[in-house]
Parts: structure tokens; C-alpha cells; sequence
């Protein structure tokens, strides 16, 4: 079995606001995915745009508050 490839995680700065979802808002700005809670109203009610974020940035995460790791792209899910 072939070993991982390692995932660089990209580096982001505060945003100014929230989208849909309580998720950072997408235009013109770099919200840390730290701020993801995947317990939180915003998630619970509407985790698409954090799933997509997640996918575009993240594919793999790694969630301190839950201490898990995300993999939200199907082929990554599929080779884990």
C-alpha cells in the first residue's frame, strides 16, 4: 500500500463577516476554519457552505473541538 500523500493546509486571516449558515463569508475574505463548530446553530442548521469550504481549503481537517479528523471529498473517503 502506497503511503499518503501529506496535505499542506492552507494559511487564513480573519474575516469581517458570516454567510449562510454562520459559515465565514466566501468573497474577499480568508476566515480560519477554526471557527468551524460542528455543533453550532450555523452548522447544524446549514453545513453546506462549511461543507464546501472544507472541500475547496480542507479536505482533510483536522476539528479541535472535537478532536477529529474531517475528510469531506468522496474519492478521500473512499481511499480512507
Amino acid at each position: 500500500m502506497a503511503s499518503p500523500v501529506p496535505h499542506t493546509f492552507p494559511s487564513h486571516s480573519a474575516t469581517a463577516g458570516t454567510g449562510p449558515g454562520g459559515c465565514p463569508a466566501a468573497l474577499g475574505t480568508r476566515a480560519p476554519l477554526d471557527l468551524l463548530d460542528l455543533f453550532g446553530d450555523g452548522f447544524v442548521r446549514d453545513p453546506y457552505p462549511w461543507l464546501g469550504r472544507l472541500q475547496a481549503e480542507a479536505p482533510v481537517h483536522y476539528d479541535s473541538g472535537t478532536g477529529l479528523w474531517l475528510v469531506s471529498r468522496y474519492a478521500d473517503v473512499r481511499r480512507v
